[in-house]
């Protein structure tokens, strides 16, 4: 229960306070009453209180100064001043010390004061969940930062989550999010991510497992979760345990679109068998890499064992199998040969920072290739290939990234088939397609070419069969259309992003290239 002091000279109101505030009901008991401010500062010292509801004028200490005394002990401690005086000055100086209300004893209803005691009862809950989730972070972030954290240190942390290994114990289960980075791409901060992630995940138990489970946030993609369980000779824990896993897997999927593996630890009747435990499980994450997503899984029945074989030869006959069907333009091809690679690989069981800098290495030879090819730039970097293959989790995810700018490698070499052999007109295209969010003249883009600009009209009509004024408009309705099917984007949004002073204008060009409204294109399926 949260713990309320009384301060007040005026012995009939507090009376009156105790007996009609529903203390119990509210999750508060009033601890101290006391008539002055000193009093109740020496008490408060001792035995920190929640909440403090208090006069102003009364002798040795008054409530405005009880109040500035007790912030520096405690800086989160919620203050309600009831008072006689309706002056200025005293309410300035309630607000500089942030009272959460100024209430006079005349107008005072109890009605009134317990909506205030319930507002302040859900901000300290909110309080007191974030603070638990900071230190079972900190509990989590200790077993890698700190691994040498000393057993009393390790004791004290256990016991602020509320763990009591006297009479409990616990199983941990490692969570984490498959495909982090798409997950992250909808959600302005991984802080969100993690406090969505929370929500849902508590919202999923229910019963009397709400009171036996602890949510330890890692950190935005990985949480632990600990299983408390007293009977656990006559329970069958482990398939509790699951099908609780089961029903925050649904939820997570039917609610955020995430999609989650859990890893399931051994049950612990200790404090520092847990801490051991901890650190193995926190692993177990690395060692899913060849396992499907969205398994649920025990630590020990994780085959851990790797290959530590060099890839260097696979990757010379793969380059050239991957560079030849692509320079074909064979799509099915591409897609089986790269499936039967992955397989490959799965069945080698090579050590997984291994097979990223594999996969890595091949996109980027790759990729390099292309480039010298008509002067066309990839829309990759090296810098995001290394990001994004350096972060899957799965080999199964790999693939899907690797398919995915292969895919590009296509699209590139079909259009430097199909279309002008010229360095001039495909420089032209590849400036238009780096440069959609601004306006783009045909007289800008010759300069930058150094040709004159009739000369670069009737070159690129020649070769494009398309008037460059039109190719551009025609590009950013492909694009527009490409935002209006994969984002949240509003149109206003998408006119600016494409470079458009006048959302009007980018309406009626689109309606006119594409042959509807922006807006029915959105809903038109």
């Amino acid at each position: 229960m949260y713990k309320v002091i009384l301060v007040d000279d005026d012995v009939p109101v507090v009376d009156y306070l105790r007996q009609v505030i529903p203390w119990k009901s509210l999750n508060m008991e009033v601890t101290g009453v006391f008539d002055n401010g000193k009093k109740a500062y020496e008490y408060a010292k001792l035995h920190i209180p929640d909440i403090v509801i208090t006069d102003i004028g009364m002798p040795l200490m008054n409530g405005l100064e009880l109040i500035a005394a007790l912030l520096e002990h405690k800086d989160d401690v919620h203050t309600v001043i009831l008072s006689c005086h309706d002056e200025f000055s005293f309410a300035k100086q309630a607000i500089q010390l942030n009272v959460a209300d100024y209430i006079l004893k005349e107008s005072l209803e109890p009605e009134t004061l317990i909506e205030l005691l319930k507002k302040i009862k859900l901000q300290l809950d909110s309080e007191k969940q974030t603070k638990k989730l900071e230190v079972s972070s900190q509990l989590l972030n200790s077993l890698t930062d700190d691994p040498l954290m000393n057993e009393a240190s390790w004791s004290t942390q256990v016991e602020q989550i509320g763990l009591d290994f006297s009479l409990y114990g616990y199983i941990p289960v490692l969570c984490f999010i498959n495909r982090p980075l798409v997950a992250e791409e909808r959600y302005s901060s991984q802080k969100l991510l993690m406090f969505a992630m929370q929500n849902v995940m508590e919202e999923s138990i229910t019963g009397d497992q709400k009171k036996s489970v602890f949510h330890l946030a890692y950190n935005g993609q990985e949480t632990v979760l600990l299983f408390q369980y007293r009977d656990f000779v006559k329970e069958n824990v482990y398939t509790q345990t699951e099908q609780v896993l089961e029903a925050i897997r649904e939820s997570l999927l039917a609610y955020l679109k995430l999609t989650v593996t859990f890893i399931i630890g051994q049950l612990t009747e200790e404090k520092l068998i847990l801490k051991e435990n901890m650190k193995q499980l926190l692993k177990g994450k690395e060692l899913c890499f060849y396992y499907e997503e969205g398994l649920t899984i025990k630590l020990e029945q994780i085959n851990a064992s790797y290959i530590y074989t060099d890839l260097l030869s696979y990757h010379l006959e793969a380059k050239q199998q991957f560079q030849q069907l692509i320079m074909n333009e064979d799509s099915e091809g591409l897609r089986t040969a790269l499936s039967e690679w992955i397989e490959k690989l799965r069945s080698g069981r090579f050590q997984p920072h291994m097979v990223r800098e594999w996969g890595i290495k091949i996109l980027l030879d790759l990729r390099l290739k292309i480039q010298s090819l008509q002067f066309f730039e990839t829309k990759f970097s090296e810098e995001i290939v290394h990001q994004n293959l350096f972060r899957v989790e799965s080999l199964d995810h790999m693939y899907d990234v690797m398919w995915f700018y292969m895919n590009e490698l296509l699209s590139i070499i079909h259009y430097v088939h199909k279309g002008s052999k010229r360095k001039e007109i495909i420089e032209a295209q590849n400036y238009v397609v780096q440069h959609l969010h601004e306006k783009i003249s045909m007289a800008d883009v010759a300069q930058k070419l150094h040709l004159n600009a009739a000369y670069f009209s009737r070159l690129f009509k020649k070769e494009t069969n398309e008037n460059f004024v039109d190719y551009v408009l025609r590009v950013k309705m492909e694009k527009a259309c490409d935002y209006l099917d994969h984002s949240d984007l509003s149109i206003d949004q998408i006119a600016e992003r494409l470079g458009f002073d006048s959302k009007s204008y980018f309406i009626r060009t689109f309606r006119r290239l594409v042959g509807m409204q922006p807006a029915l294109w959105r809903h038109r399926i």
